[in-house]
């Protein structure tokens, strides 16, 4: 539905960006404390869901400098550095890097504020961590 330039314009017009981003930040923190109880409660929201939210926002971002300037305002890198960080599933971890990809594309505001969120440091870790002979699809992504 975000591919079309009308739809997402609809989609930010109804505050859909505002809405993912805010799926996105409901993702657990890896704090100690959340890192103790994770195994006891689980996340508030599944990692499939994160990778769902993921892919929205990268299609609602796709050739739209304002909706990658709202993502960026709305907090919405810190949580792809999160995902790309702490997820275990590793398509979830595609998603956020390809998210932020997206959001630094052509855009020196969102660029910016992936750098001050370490963003470029959170994919290189990521990079390393993956088997790069069985996960290519993650290297198309970062």
């Amino acid at each position: 539905m975000a591919l079309s330039p009308e739809n997402r314009t609809r989609i930010a017009e109804a505050n859909g960006v505002g809405a993912v981003t805010a799926l996105l930040k409901q993702a657990w923190a890896p704090s100690p404390v959340a890192l103790a109880s994770y195994e006891r409660q689980g996340p508030y929201v599944t990692e499939l869901v994160q990778e769902s939210a993921l892919a929205a926002c990268t299609n609602i971002m796709h050739s739209s400098e304002a909706n990658r300037q709202l993502v960026a305002e709305l907090g919405g890198i810190s949580s792809m550095v999160t995902c790309t960080l702490f997820a275990r599933d590793g398509k979830c971890v595609q998603n956020a890097a390809q998210a932020i990809a997206n959001v630094a594309y052509e855009s020196h505001f969102a660029g910016s504020r992936c750098m001050a969120a370490s963003a470029d440091a959170a994919i290189c870790s990521a990079i390393s961590a993956v088997d790069l002979l069985l996960e290519d699809a993650f290297l198309e992504a970062a």
